[in-house]
């Protein structure tokens, strides 16, 4: 008969010394010990008496004792390889029924259903479940999609003699003949086992002598089923539980700035002070504290710069719409977010005024796509003016993130693809040059190595992505890739002893100060001191989502983990991880705004426990400490008040250019705010707020679209029209506009949108703009013109105005504008919305020296409505007026609010980032 002892151990006790006691003076036995996780494994054979290379004595951790006791006559596939087997399945048009149903269109659509699946089979087997049954119709659904697909897959597994590694808990796999050297096994905090592993361990494991120890109160564990019940908080040791204290703080950065105020002075009190939180990779106290804190030594992938230059590439790359001609055509949008990533920006070598010509001469366009095509197209004209070698850099780089892009998404097999992946990474990079701005700051080549190695896994794996990706197997290697990229940390050294690292609060009892004075008569030499940051409901402890296709009282039925079972268990953690102290503090805090709430287990801690919350700093100690320690005194900056803010110009030699060329929008925009126009035109200040480029249909590409279609057509009928000749053709008028959208297909709108703009948009064009020539013939028939201008140049003479010495003229470009014989002369402005108020006067100053001059009209294609825009709103004194302000005024005022108070000019200005407006 076995002999089973189950042993306790309080949590503020060290299992390796109750071990210890009890085997120090005994005859020690050939003996397996069995650990829940590597961290519990190593810590205990550093502070046991026992000998790593000992042969009587074998330490596993639950896996490896897993890998022992199950044995498999089959090939093991690893998951991966698992999940490439059956996705390579589902893709078969035998599954096409299965697949539609689940949604599956890409391997990344299947990753979710693919852990599922496995696990769902897995579960099945380890919890020893018979027969599932009073189950709701949407679970039938997907359980009877899991059968199909098992017995499929079953096949094929049959067929290369394989078994998914994940599947080898099972009964008929059961081999302990490995373990039969050893007199006994003693599991060493395990807290719950599946009921195979109950089954096994208590029936069919060879070993009469079975010992359990457990960090836990007797009555939380149920001995029968070898699992948690409950947990309950032990009465404290007052020998060993010095102080908890408990600090209610405003937010988790008043937290931070808290702890840095108090460190100080704890230091002197205790020889040990340890900081833990349980988002430690995403904490930034180094940042703002480098003096006093360090990086932790513990980094998530994810928060490096390379992870965010690849982050960038991967967006580029999932936007890719066609590969054409052997060009593909990307989403300008995801170039305009690159643009936005300052790692991206200096890799490329993209400066601001990159980004600026990206807007202004793309984006601005209306164009939704990019190209080297269309590069190649947009900027033709403008390479070859004075600046066009400006115009070759912004080509040349575009071009270079285009190429990388299409190299990536080109790559024929794995190995290709890792050649060019390393090529554009680590171009010109060496890991152990400190300064390198993609390592930055990470002394060793631990990241490095980390993604060598997972290069290295993706080699061995090659054969089984390449079966099931016949195409686009550059993107799909760089997006399996950046997935396994986005789940590994890595380890930097340690750079500064003196200054404290915040740790990971879950790994607290297995930190490097629990040595063996931790058991010695506590004294204020070894006293010690565990900062706990964060505690709220979501951290401590964990909330665990049931995951499972079962809900929590079918899962207990069944006798599987439930959600309270798994949140159990980070209970017992977080008590083992803080009585691993003689003193206790946390922070903790609530934010209705950002949906933070307290923890329920530290109120029941508080209340067992009778902590009294204290408050570190009040506010007005709070905000001398910021004061004290990144603020200087200046008197300018005490001005909070933006609403009056004015700009005083140091004089006015900025102004001294030959000519000031001055358009309608730059007077409009002179007159609602000096500041912008002074950005914009004088000082050239390049640093703009975009907005993302619109997909489907857009104002902005409706109005070009009319626009380059109406100077088309008003082109092709010149000649008619100044003979009097006011007839058109309705195909020209659909040729025109139908050349213009085929060619704009895949550049500026999505090709599925094109038959809105064929039957819809264009129709109605036509019959408006058949309406304006009817609308002209009645005006103008039998009248004599002179000329017609379309999208021509309005200029005033160089010297419209002089102000010491500065001349301004001014300047614009005009729809249509027609000149007659004997009468005045009159203005058209095409718009599909609202026009610019006195844009129509300002043409007729620049033209003909008079607001007045010209009889001015708006045509709104798009409703077909002729507007009379003879108004007087602008005249040329005033225009002179608005100018000769701006130039004899030295404060430059930013635009003053409506009536309502609203700075309603601001919020689509560009430079609204700068002056904080908006």
């Amino acid at each position: 008969m076995k002999n089973i002892k189950f042993n306790y151990i309080e949590y503020w006790e060290k299992v390796s010394e109750k071990i210890r006691e009890k085997y120090r003076s005994s005859e020690s036995k050939k003996t397996v010990f069995v650990f829940d996780e590597i961290e519990s494994k190593n810590e205990f054979i550093k502070n046991s008496f026992y000998s790593f290379l000992n042969n009587d004595i074998l330490f596993l951790t639950l896996d490896e004792f897993r890998e022992k006791i199950f044995i498999a006559s089959k090939i093991l596939l690893s998951l991966d390889r698992s999940f490439f087997l059956l996705y390579d399945m589902l893709n078969s048009e035998k599954f096409g029924q299965q697949r539609k149903f689940l949604k599956i269109d890409t391997y990344f659509d299947f990753k979710e259903f693919g852990v599922n699946f496995f696990n769902y089979f897995r579960d099945i087997n380890i919890y020893r479940i018979d027969k599932i049954s009073n189950i709701y119709n949407w679970q039938k659904e997907h359980i009877k999609i899991y059968e199909e697909l098992k017995l499929g897959f079953d096949e094929i597994l049959a067929v290369g003699n394989y078994l998914p590694e994940i599947w080898l808990d099972a009964e008929e796999n059961f081999n302990d003949e490995f373990l039969k050297h050893y007199e006994q096994i003693i599991f060493v905090d395990i807290d719950n086992f599946p009921k195979l592993y109950v089954d096994i361990i208590k029936n069919k494991l060879s070993f009469e002598d079975i010992e359990f120890y457990m960090q836990i109160s007797k009555n939380n564990y149920d001995e029968e089923n070898l699992k948690i019940m409950d947990i309950d908080l032990p009465d404290i040791n007052k020998d060993r539980i010095k102080t908890l204290s408990l600090y209610n703080v405003e937010g988790s950065k008043k937290s931070m700035f808290s702890l840095a105020e108090m460190l100080t002075d704890e230091n002197k009190k205790y020889k040990k002070t340890y900081i833990f939180s349980p988002n430690v990779s995403e904490n930034k106290y180094h940042e703002i504290f480098p003096n006093l804190f360090q990086r932790p030594s513990d980094i998530r992938f994810v928060d490096t710069e390379l992870f965010k230059f690849l982050e960038v590439f991967n967006e580029i790359i999932e936007s890719i719409e066609i590969v054409y001609e052997n060009d593909i055509i990307i989403k300008l949008n995801s170039i305009m977010k690159a643009f936005d990533s300052k790692i991206f920006r200096i890799y490329y070598n993209i400066d601001n005024r990159s980004k600026n010509i990206l807007y202004k001469e793309i984006l601005e366009k209306n164009y939704q796509f990019i190209s080297c095509a269309i590069l190649n197209d947009v900027l033709s004209k403008k390479l070859q003016y004075g600046n066009g070698e400006y115009f070759i850099k912004f080509k040349n780089t575009i071009e270079s993130i285009l190429n990388d892009i299409k190299t990536i998404y080109n790559s024929m097999n794995t190995v290709f693809f890792i050649n060019v992946f390393k090529n554009i990474v680590f171009k010109n990079i060496k890991p152990e040059k400190e300064n390198n701005f993609l390592f930055y700051n990470y002394k060793n080549k631990n990241m490095f190595s980390t993604i060598t190695e997972i290069l290295r896994g993706l080699y061995i794996e090659a054969a089984y992505i390449e079966s099931i990706n016949k195409k686009n197997i550059g993107k799909f290697l760089y997006g399996y890739l950046f997935e396994k990229l986005s789940d590994v940390s890595f380890k930097v050294d340690v750079v500064n002893e003196s200054l404290y690292t915040i740790e990971d609060s879950y790994k607290a009892r297995f930190s490097k100060y629990r040595d063996e004075y931790k058991n010695k008569m506590i004294d204020k030499e070894y006293s010690d001191i565990g900062y706990f940051l964060d505690v709220i409901n979501d951290n401590y402890p964990k909330i665990s989502q049931n995951k499972s296709i079962f809900t929590n009282n079918q899962l207990k039925t069944f006798g599987m983990p439930t959600d309270d079972d798994l949140r159990n268990i980070e209970k017992k953690k977080f008590l083992q991880n803080i009585f691993a102290f003689n003193n206790i503090t946390f922070f903790t805090y609530a934010d209705e705004s950002e949906k933070v709430e307290f923890s329920p287990f530290i109120e029941e801690i508080k209340l067992k426990y009778g902590i009294e919350e204290k408050s570190p700093m009040d506010n007005k100690i709070y905000l001398e400490f910021l004061k004290n320690r990144f603020m200087y005194e200046n008197e300018k900056t005490k001005k909070e008040e933006r609403a009056e803010f004015h700009f005083e110009r140091e004089d006015n030699s900025v102004f001294n250019k030959d000519i000031l060329r001055l358009g309608a929008y730059d007077l409009n925009n002179l007159t609602k705010c000096n500041l912008s126009y002074y950005f914009s035109n004088i000082k050239s200040i390049e640093e703009v707020s975009y907005n993302e480029t619109p997909e489907l249909l857009t104002p902005l590409y409706i109005g070009n679209l009319l626009h380059d279609g109406m100077e088309e057509i008003l082109k092709a009928t010149k000649e008619k029209l100044e003979n009097g000749d006011f007839s058109i053709d309705e195909k020209t008028i659909i040729d025109i506009f139908r050349k213009i959208v085929n060619k704009d297909i895949s550049k500026k709108i999505p090709e599925f949108f094109v038959r809105y703009y064929l039957c819809i948009i264009i129709p109605k064009f036509v019959r408006n703009i058949k309406n304006f020539y009817n609308e002209m013939e009645t005006k103008y028939k039998g009248v004599k013109i002179k000329k017609i201008c379309i999208e021509e140049k309005a200029e005033s003479k160089e010297n419209f105005i002089d102000i010491n010495g500065i001349k301004a003229q001014l300047s614009g470009k005009v729809d249509l504008w027609i000149e007659f014989l004997d009468r005045d002369p009159v203005i058209y402005d095409h718009k599909t919305g609202n026009s610019t108020e006195g844009q129509l006067e300002f043409y007729s100053v620049a033209l003909f020296g008079d607001s007045q001059k010209a009889e001015k009209y708006i045509f709104n294609v798009w409703d077909g409505e002729i507007k009379d825009a003879n108004t007087d709103k602008i005249t040329k004194e005033s225009i002179e007026n608005t100018i000769r302000d701006f130039f004899i005024n030295k404060i430059i005022m930013m635009s003053a609010p409506n009536k309502k108070g609203i700075y309603s000019n601001c919020k689509e200005c560009q430079y609204k980032k700068i002056c904080n407006r908006g």
